[in-house]
């Protein structure tokens, strides 16, 4: 696979075996990828001060109930740090946000893990955290939609591109139209009164329905989306919380041209386990041929 294709996806090798040419006259390696589900902000935290100018540290108002790490915490005024997260714990020491650039004569490591700038907030934001279960009313909670109109959003992103659910009444097609998990545009249509997507989003850009339906509610499900076309044999040892995981793995939907009512161009997991955005999901995942674009990434999405 390309360097490029590979960092389109933001994933890290783990293992190789050796396979035949990706060019001619060039050795190629088959590798299959660790891929640890891990939002880039869906955390709040908030310290029992507003971080000062200079500060090494600071102190949660509340025990870390996430997972033990080093996760990025986004402060008020966009200044970006890593902290010291334990679970159970109040303390929070920062490091710098990058290694080893910021590195000059003070905070931890020698290096710039000082706030640059007096927070006018005590809120932060911590990315990195495992997924949290899905929500059903995420997106949207007990609105009333007229014909050929659009659900009010109360949010569009969830932390991880999953599957969209929904429940209303009267019979009616909805669509949800938004974008996957590399950015392309795609749909999904569902006729009756429940939706359980099959397809994963990164975001949401509109809800609508057909006919005019009550009591409509749409959230977020427990289908998680997988970075590479991904097919039988292709896709390898869940594991959740440090234990195997008894996974539903459906394969990447090959259907070209895709259409609003085929499947996740890549493929798609659903966890056995209950997330609860303190415990890790992981798996080894091989695209089906990395030194193409449909090999990697699957059909174009629709």
């Amino acid at each position: 696979m390309s360097r490029q294709l590979y960092s389109r996806a933001n994933q890290t090798y783990y293992g190789r075996a050796s396979i035949g040419n990706y060019q001619a006259g060039k050795p190629g390696y088959e590798c299959h990828n660790l891929y640890r589900f891990r939002p880039t902000g869906n955390r709040a935290v908030t310290f029992t001060a507003n971080p000062a100018a200079g500060a090494t540290s600071a102190t949660l108002s509340a025990n870390w109930g996430g997972a033990s790490g080093i996760y990025p915490i986004t402060f008020p005024d966009g200044e970006v740090l890593n902290g010291i997260f334990t679970n159970g714990a109040t303390s929070c020491p920062f490091l710098p946000n990058t290694f080893p650039q910021e590195i000059t004569t003070t905070g931890p490591y020698g290096g710039s893990g000082a706030l640059v700038n007096a927070q006018t907030a005590a809120t932060a934001t911590v990315g990195g955290q495992p997924p949290v279960v899905g929500v059903a009313n995420y997106y949207a909670v007990s609105a009333s939609i007229a014909a050929a109109g659009s659900a009010v959003l109360a949010a569009t992103v969830p932390d991880v591109p999953r599957n969209v659910v929904g429940a209303w009444t009267t019979s009616s097609t909805v669509t949800v139209t938004g974008t996957d998990y590399l950015g392309y545009p795609q749909t999904e249509a569902q006729t009756g009164t429940t939706f359980t997507g099959k397809k994963t989003f990164a975001s949401i850009i509109s809800i609508t329905s057909s006919a005019a339906i009550t009591l409509s509610t749409f959230g977020t499900g427990n289908v998680l989306g997988l970075p590479f076309n991904v097919h039988s044999g292709d896709f390898l040892s869940p594991m959740f919380n440090d234990a195997a995981d008894a996974s539903t793995f459906v394969v990447a939907d090959v259907t070209s041209p895709a259409t609003s009512s085929t499947g996740d161009v890549r493929g798609t997991v659903t966890p056995a386990g209950t997330l609860n955005g303190a415990k890790f999901y992981t798996c080894l995942l091989k695209p089906v041929d990395g030194s193409t674009q449909f090999g990697t990434f699957g059909v174009p999405p629709a």
